[in-house]
């Protein structure tokens, strides 16, 4: 896992105005060997329990979801040197978009592991049961909010309600909209 995160993390956040494209091709390389070394485990694992069985757990379809995205991420990323951070002036095309989305999901993929990871241990097992109910607990609450605020917002309208700052602070979007935000 070492081997994985580490290179990940430094190719991340390597700065392209160093012009040193040799270290995050050494890192993507070592991510990728680390990764086929993963997808081997994970095929031994399809062979041993079947395929039926291993694609009901969580963390195997975790796990073969990152064997398949990660080859492309890394072809992308050979070819693609430039800085992965995103800053007020760049332009977002569409490999860049795939970058911050995959670098998004990668890192919730690292989060994961090394919450399994952690459950070994007594009382880090706990813990991380603790943020997984909160966590959970926080998905009901959100969507229970987000329905009273559209509920609100919608009442505002109805009720006509105009706020003179919306139409200056929001000149593209509608009402109801402007409410919700």
């Amino acid at each position: 896992m070492c081997f994985f995160v580490t290179p990940f993390l430094v190719q991340i956040f390597w700065q392209h105005e160093t012009k040193n494209w040799l270290v995050v091709w050494v890192c993507i390389i070592m991510c990728q060997t680390t990764q086929a070394g993963f997808l081997f485990l994970e095929y031994q694992q399809i062979m041993q329990d079947g395929f039926a069985n291993y694609i009901q757990d969580f963390d195997n379809k975790n796990d073969l979801m990152t064997c398949i995205c990660f080859p492309i991420y890394t072809f992308l990323r050979l070819t693609y040197t430039d800085n992965m951070l995103p800053s007020g002036t760049d332009e977002v095309n569409c490999i860049y978009a795939y970058f911050l989305f995959s670098n998004c999901i990668f890192m919730l993929n690292i989060a994961f592991k090394i919450f399994k990871f952690m459950k070994t241990d007594s009382k880090f097992g706990l813990l991380v049961q603790l943020v997984s109910t909160a966590l959970g607990d926080c998905i009901n609450f959100t969507v229970f909010m987000f329905i009273w605020i559209a509920v609100f917002s919608l009442l505002y309208r109805i009720l006509g309600s105009y706020n003179s700052n919306q139409a200056s602070n929001f000149p593209n979007i509608d009402d109801v909209t402007t409410f919700f935000l």
